[in-house]
């Protein structure tokens, strides 16, 4: 037998139905009203104050029956600029005018080991040198409706500062275990660092979870116990531009992680994929030292400065286990767009990979965007498995898409998204046509 369920009394008037879920309940009442408060799980009703409980006085009434609460459910609509229904979730405050927090934002994972998903998100500040970004741990126990960010003190997680001089963090992601020591790290790109000498070259830095922190992890005092930094070699390339981690590409059990620099090779754009290593691979690495055996580049389109690497991520189109790396070229094709999946596997990699030479369908796929103009690319993730085949889909954002054809449209840049289908053991022979036809059939606004 499970605990009684806590009660809340309705005053005497009768309740028509009653909705009971994780963090609110809602009744309808016999005289029409609707009445909603927080579920008990989580401690917003019947202890704390009315600024942790979800009734406060005179807003929702007092004059109740009698019900009984639930935990979890959703209203239809969530509406990010009023949390009153507690336990929708917590706005996180940055702390000062111009942060931009939440530029980019990430899942986490468990990354100091307590059993909770933790999350982050960087700002891109204005005016600054030097990165900013948080990482919060989650907890079972209430955040309120809002977290003012200005409070994490190394407890409840921690800012993350960045080198002075090496510009904005432009991309954090979740970089799963990069390490091998069965926590959830993150990685940080950093396109407007200097490295090596090279003016903008970029980079990335992967923080491993579990590490000991104060209010304020510093980047500066990064050491082979705590992280890794990636270091772009192109002046201006921008490597760190865009970031992905949590893949296995070659299915070692150790998590990999992606690094993008779309403005190298002349805009070109060039990606770097680089394994993790449980026995980790010193406080730095250059990616111009990527051999295939500790990861490889992948080289854009000669033929246009596509910007390879715009956007990249994991994912998995074949379901065979193996992550492939997902990359976004939106101003290839007279910026018609371009999207690529390049394919995981167990045998060696080559140091170099070019996306012009790649034998579709069985090294990887291309998707071509519809319209000059479109962008298609500009965005791109894993996106799970959509259709419930039991194979992982892939998500291209096309964001300056016109709606209707191109020679008339009706809607400018009201932007598409295209959902395609992954297909187990894919051929050369079908795969440039069908990645082409799908990325037009499988379209959504």
């Amino acid at each position: 037998m499970g605990d009684s369920l806590p009660a809340v009394d309705l005053g005497g008037r009768p309740a028509a139905s009653v909705a009971a879920g994780e963090q609110h309940t809602c009744a309808l009442l016999k005289d029409a009203a609707v009445v909603c408060w927080g579920g008990n799980r989580l401690g917003q009703l019947g202890q704390g104050d009315t600024g942790s409980r979800g009734d406060t006085s005179g807003s929702m009434g007092q004059t109740l029956v009698q019900v009984n609460l639930g935990v979890g459910s959703y209203p239809p609509v969530v509406d990010l600029s009023d949390f009153y229904y507690f336990g929708t979730g917590v706005r996180l405050n940055g702390s000062t005018s111009g942060d931009h927090v939440g530029w980019s934002v990430a899942g986490a994972g468990d990354f100091n080991g307590d059993g909770v998903c933790d999350i982050a998100a960087v700002g891109n500040v204005s005016g600054s040198s030097s990165g900013l970004g948080y990482l919060v741990y989650g907890s079972v126990e209430s955040f309120g409706s809002s977290f003012a960010l200005s409070g994490l003190d190394g407890s409840n997680g921690f800012q993350i500062s960045g080198v002075s001089g090496e510009g904005v963090f432009m991309a954090v992601d979740a970089a799963g275990d990069f390490n091998q020591d069965a926590k959830s790290d993150v990685v940080i790109g950093v396109p407007y660092a200097e490295s090596g000498g090279n003016a903008e070259a970029g980079g990335a830095y992967v923080l491993y979870g579990g590490l000991s922190s104060g209010a304020v992890f510093d980047l500066s005092s990064l050491s082979s116990a705590t992280g890794v930094r990636i270091e772009g070699s192109e002046a201006y390339g921008r490597a760190g531009w865009a970031v992905a981690g949590g893949g296995d590409v070659d299915l070692n059990g150790v998590g990999d992680v992606i690094v993008s620099a779309p403005s190298a090779s002349g805009g070109i754009g060039e990606v770097y994929v680089v394994f993790g290593a449980a026995s980790g691979m010193g406080a730095s690495v250059d990616v111009s030292g990527l051999d295939g055996s500790n990861g490889f580049k992948v080289v854009g389109v000669n033929s246009s400065a596509g910007g390879a690497g715009w956007s990249v991520a994991f994912g998995d189109v074949q379901s065979d286990g193996y992550s492939d790396v997902l990359i976004g070229a939106p101003f290839g094709g007279d910026s018609t767009g371009e999207a690529y999946s390049v394919f995981g596997h167990a045998s060696a990699f080559d140091a170099t990979l070019y996306l012009s030479s790649l034998v579709l369908g069985v090294e990887g796929l291309q998707m071509r965007g519809v319209d000059g103009g479109d962008n298609a690319g500009y965005s791109i993730a894993g996106a799970g498995d959509v259709n419930g085949d039991g194979i992982g889909d892939v998500m291209i954002g096309a964001p300056f898409a016109d709606l209707g054809p191109g020679w008339g449209p009706s809607g400018a840049d009201s932007g598409e998204v295209y959902v395609v289908l992954g297909k187990p053991l894919l051929s050369s022979s079908s795969s440039s046509s069908s990645s082409s036809s799908s990325s037009s059939s499988s379209s959504s606004s």
